[in-house]
Formats: structure tokens, C-alpha cells, sequence
């Protein structure tokens, strides 16, 4: 029973290629969407065999969702907060502080042992700056406030020295010495 050859046949593929072409296109295409839908109807019999598995996964995915944009928002957030904050200072300000920029607890251990700013400290620079326009000593410190019988524990006072003017609209440099107390 072998199969033999038809002479002719062969002529028809050359005749009538889009014909065939396109029979094979709608084919595969047919095939394709059977496999799909095979595969979403095996999907969706697994996620109601697994439903405890297929509620924690979809938690899972919900939390790291969450987490993922509560992290980002924190980030965001803080470089605007730090871009604000040396914003304000301006350009034109030369910060004399005790602490510094601290980024590690033996930074911190150091700076806490460096002596405060004194006021004949400030005097001298303030006498010596020549091309600061101001120079003012800004003193901040956490106590106990009492008027009367009222008592405000832990209250954050700063004050600042011979500062003249509102610094945000003053031209030239200034200088600001932070004791850091």
C-alpha cells in the first residue's frame, strides 16, 4: 500500500500560494487560541482546587505591592524634606556647627565629646568675618519651662544672637554658629 505521487499536484501549491497560505495561517491561529483557552481553563480549575494557595499568593503580591510604595514614598518624602530644609539656608551661608554631618555612631560618640561653642568663640569670628554681612550664634536646648503652675517639660528653646534682619531676603553672606548644646 504505498502511496504514489500525484504529477499535478504540485503545480497547485505554485498556482495558488496565497490560497494555501492563508488556510495554514487560520490553522495555526485556531490552534493557538484552543491551547489559550485550554490553558486558562486548567489555570482557573487549579485556582478553585487551591483556593487557600491561590489567596495567600495573591496576598503576598498585595503586600509587597504595598510595601514597595510605602518605602518609595518614605524616600521621596525625606529628599524633599532635606532638599527644603538646606534650601532655606541659601547659598550664601556658612554654618559653623558642633556635630557636623554624622553617619555612623562613632561620628556620633566623637561629636558628642567636642566641646561647646562659647561665646568668646563667636566674637572672635564675628569680629574677624570679613566678607560676612551678618554673623549671629543660634543656641538650642531641650528643658523644663515653668510660668506659674504650668509646667512644659522638654521643651525645645533656640535662640539666636545679634541676628539683624530677616536672614531669607538679606544679600551677601552670612555666617550662623550653632552650639549644638
Amino acid at each position: 500500500m504505498g502511496v504514489t505521487p500525484i504529477e499535478g499536484f504540485g503545480a497547485i501549491t505554485r498556482v495558488a500560494p496565497r490560497a494555501v497560505s492563508m488556510a495554514g495561517k487560520l490553522g495555526r491561529l485556531r490552534s493557538a487560541l484552543v491551547t489559550l483557552g485550554e490553558t486558562l481553563r486548567l489555570a482557573l480549575d487549579s485556582l478553585r482546587a487551591h483556593k487557600l494557595r491561590s489567596f495567600l499568593t495573591l496576598l503576598g503580591v498585595i503586600l509587597a505591592v504595598l510595601t514597595l510604595v510605602s518605602v518609595m514614598s518614605v524616600v521621596a518624602g525625606l529628599n524633599f524634606y532635606v532638599a527644603d530644609k538646606v534650601a532655606n539656608l541659601g547659598a550664601n551661608v556658612y554654618l559653623v556647627h558642633r556635630f557636623g554631618i554624622i553617619t555612623s555612631q562613632d561620628a556620633w560618640v566623637k561629636a558628642q565629646k567636642r566641646p561647646l561653642i562659647t561665646l568668646e568663640e563667636y566674637q572672635r569670628l564675628r569680629d574677624n568675618m570679613k566678607t560676612a554681612s551678618q554673623v549671629a550664634a543660634e543656641d538650642d536646648r531641650n528643658m523644663d519651662v515653668r510660668s506659674g503652675n504650668i509646667l512644659l517639660e522638654s521643651t525645645s528653646l533656640v535662640s539666636f544672637l545679634e541676628l539683624l534682619g530677616d536672614p531669607q531676603h538679606q544679600s551677601g553672606s552670612r555666617a550662623i554658629l550653632d552650639r549644638g548644646g
